[in-house]
């Protein structure tokens, strides 16, 4: 196929990260015309300003998209997997039949997809591929394979890496390819808590956690042996890793990574020092020896708070009407928060950050619980960083109501 038209039929993340993708390399045979298609001319505007390349259209509005899908030898569809039916029947006078489609559509199958046309090839690829560091799964139609695997495979691989597979391992590919970037950040996430925890900076414990993930991933990728391997050859007898490895082990099959963090380093750190700030409510049930460095049972319901001057709170309990008479742990200066079933956090002072904000709030309503954080915010610049917060995390933060909150709304029952 030279000199054919592409038409992206919704450019949202996927969609645009394919685009991208696609700009940014060099194969043959390369596109004439890309036509990105959106709904609106705001989404338009948006698509023009990411995409600046001489090979460029951009379309909005149901007769523009027909048009483009009428000009177009591949249809890469990016839209939400409930809407393809719907823009199916906005487009369908403009196929042909001898299109190629390329869907991005999670749980839609090819058969499904086959109204479009019977060339279909269903591509499983995830949020990494904006960056050209992802990954995609593609499998084919059986008219498709024959005719099309090696350019969708071109098209594809400048994401980052592509496979192809058969449709029934699709499932798999969208839980390991689609879904697992958040189980990895979801690791990363506690390995930075963990670093947090023993007193490392936050943006140190960032920055090292994510060499460590990606220096790691190398190792694998590069020295081909086998995980579990290069694992052993990490351990030492009666080491701290081997240590670490045991917690995580003991901690079942859902693991906190932060937890290996106390037991490989319980030997270097006064682990009351980095203990996180806890707070037992009336009523809650803990077990266990939290001011002495031990975990407190996590089965209760549990109160964080976050303060830089632990005397504050003493001086200011009024504020804390909203919670009931409650029992205390002394806290520790700048510790992040990583009891698993906090339902309220409390800042006495912002960080200086937005991207900190997390570990000052903890964990509040988060693993099934319900949550509540309050900030107070006494400077110019804790406005501003409380503008970053909403900004960056896309809340709106309310000032906190004159006649409190009710527990109920945020405390487990």
């Amino acid at each position: 196929m030279k000199d054919y038209t592409i038409a992206v039929l919704g450019c949202g993340n996927l969609g645009s990260a394919v685009t991208n993708a696609i700009l940014n390399s060099s194969f043959e045979p390369y596109p004439a015309k890309i036509i990105c298609c959106t709904n609106s001319e705001k989404s338009a505007e948006n698509v023009r300003a990411k995409f600046d390349h001489e090979i460029i259209e951009v379309s909005h509005g149901i007769d523009s998209n027909k048009a483009a899908v009428a000009k177009a030898n591949i249809i890469i569809l990016g839209c939400k997997p409930y809407m393809y039916q719907t823009v199916y029947e906005q487009v369908k006078d403009s196929l042909n039949g001898e299109q190629l489609l390329i869907s991005l559509l999670a749980g839609t199958t090819t058969d499904e997809l086959s109204i479009f046309t019977p060339y279909v090839a269903k591509v499983m690829t995830n949020t990494p591929a904006q960056y050209g560091c992802g990954m995609a799964a593609v499998c084919f139609s059986k008219e498709a394979e024959a005719k099309y695997s090696e350019l969708v495979m071109k098209l594809i691989q400048p994401i980052g890496s592509a496979v192809q597979i058969v449709e029934k391992n699709m499932d798999a590919a969208t839980a390991l390819v689609g879904s697992a970037p958040a189980f990895v950040l979801l690791m990363l996430e506690s390995m930075i808590d963990g670093g947090v925890r023993m007193g490392l900076p936050f943006d140190v414990a960032r920055e090292s956690a994510i060499k460590v993930m990606e220096g790691t991933a190398k190792m694998v990728l590069d020295s081909g042996e086998h995980p579990a391997v290069l694992k052993s050859k990490i351990c030492t007898p009666a080491g701290t890793t081997i240590g670490g490895l045991a917690k995580l082990e003991d901690a079942g099959p859902q693991p906190n990574p932060s937890n290996m963090s106390h037991e490989g380093q319980e030997e270097l750190l006064d682990y009351s020092d980095s203990e996180e700030i806890a707070v037992q409510t009336t009523g809650a049930t803990a077990e266990g020896e939290a001011a002495n460095g031990k975990e407190a049972d996590k089965k209760g319901s549990y109160v964080g708070i976050h303060a830089t001057g632990f005397r504050d709170f003493l001086l200011k309990p009024e504020l804390l009407r909203a919670i009931g008479d409650c029992g205390f742990e002394h806290p520790s200066e700048g510790s992040g928060i990583d009891i698993e079933r906090i339902n309220l956090a409390i800042n006495y002072d912002l960080p200086n950050e937005a991207d900190q904000y997390l570990h000052r709030v903890g964990r509040a309503g988060r693993f099934g619980t319900k949550g509540l954080a309050v900030s107070l915010v006494s400077t110019k610049e804790d406005e501003e960083v409380l503008e970053k917060i909403q900004s960056r995390f896309d809340v709106k933060i309310t000032e906190f109501p004159e006649e409190g909150v009710d527990p109920s709304t945020y405390m487990n029952t």
